[in-house]
């Protein structure tokens, strides 16, 4: 199998290394910016470092390094993480050397309505399912083209089938989150937690302004905004003004997320869109409530009312003040959420990645092994 992404290790150990435990994968060719963590059967293929300071120059020769490798080793597959720029390489790439082509779209439906980062509320998913755009008419033949289309749930799967998607193409493939993630014995410092890039996509002053209000019935709110970005000065200006600077506080990036889901009661997503987001998972393997914007593949995990809280409009800052103060309010209805957000956690624990894949491969007759 051939390979071309660009992710986080972290995001990248849990691609991969389900598909490095199929048998019927042998290899395992990764094309990427750098090297990546060592996984049992994979081998990265870099582009020279000084390519790198000029994107067309490293796209270019990210291609001609696919080219290659796909005349050369004849995969059975070149998978690609990301329509864009990824999936565009594959496709050009696959259509040279005759090589079956697939890509994961870990990113919801957004990656095929615009190819860089789309202004914000553009095509935010908790309003239904986005209209096509004109950049989507434009990638939606190369969309087709594609042998296997992965995506992280059902809002994306139906996304790309109203779109003219044969169904039979596409595959939901869960996100996974390391094993070492679970609940832990500590004192809950901080009543609300978020964990995020802080950047106007997040919708972090959601939270804010929600947080004005649920101190008026909880005088005594805690919250925790872990992440760093470009919005992090507005927001800070936004927590002062509010005269919220006692409640809120900025700890910046953590790499040890973990000990914020176990020192926090809930967990808050505000987003416009998401594709399947891991913090989500993390919170709920840690027993915590989660309340969440309805923000497309979300939906496939969290039921609302049950192991967490799904709010209609990212923008609704009542609706979120309002669910804070229920939860914080009524501890069995806390405690039920809780339980109830274990066991969906440990079920999708128990969810066999490779033997997604394994169908996935074999429905599209793409093996390495010929026996």
């Amino acid at each position: 199998m051939l390979v071309i992404m660009k992710l986080p290790e972290r995001n990248m150990m849990n691609h991969i290394v389900p598909l490095s435990k199929l048998d019927e994968i042998d290899r395992i060719m990764v094309v990427r910016d750098t090297e990546g963590p060592p996984i049992d059967k994979v081998e990265y293929y870099c582009p020279p470092s000084w390519t790198l300071k000029f994107l067309p120059s490293a796209y270019f020769i990210k291609l001609l390094l696919l080219i290659r490798l796909a005349l050369k080793e004849k995969p059975s597959l070149l998978l690609s993480f990301k329509l864009y720029p990824h999936g565009i390489l594959a496709f050009l790439a696959g259509t040279i050397s005759g090589v079956r082509t697939g890509v994961s779209l870990i990113g919801g439906p957004v990656e095929v309505l615009d190819v860089g980062i789309p202004a914000v509320e553009t095509f935010a998913y908790t309003g239904g399912i986005p209209r096509m755009s004109k950049t989507g008419t434009f990638l939606l033949p190369i969309l087709r083209t594609f042998d296997i289309i992965t995506v992280t749930g059902h809002y994306t799967r139906n996304f790309l089938v109203e779109h003219g998607i044969p169904p039979q193409k596409i595959v939901v493939v869960p996100h996974i989150v390391e094993n070492s993630i679970h609940p832990r014995e500590r004192e809950k410092t901080f009543d609300i937690l978020t964990l995020a890039r802080l950047e106007p996509v997040k919708h972090i002053e959601v939270l804010i302004q929600a947080i004005r209000i649920v101190r008026q019935s909880i005088p005594g709110i805690r919250v925790a905004i872990v992440g760093d970005g470009t919005h992090r000065k507005d927001l800070e200006a936004l927590t002062r003004e509010l005269g919220l600077e006692d409640h809120v506080m900025f700890a910046g990036f953590q790499p040890d997320v973990e000990q914020w889901f176990n020192q926090s009661k809930i967990f808050v997503l505000t987003s416009e869109r998401e594709g399947f987001p891991y913090t989500v998972i993390e919170a709920m393997l840690c027993g915590i409530p989660v309340i969440a914007s309805n923000c497309g593949d979300i939906a496939d995990v969290i039921i609302d009312g049950c192991n967490g809280i799904l709010i209609n409009d990212y923008r609704d800052v009542d609706a979120f003040a309002a669910s804070i103060i229920a939860l914080l309010q009524n501890q069995d209805r806390m405690h039920r959420i809780h339980i109830n957000a274990l066991e969906t956690a440990e079920a999708l624990k128990s969810n066999d990645i490779p033997e997604i894949w394994r169908r996935a491969l074999a429905q599209n007759i793409i093996t390495d092994n010929p026996c």
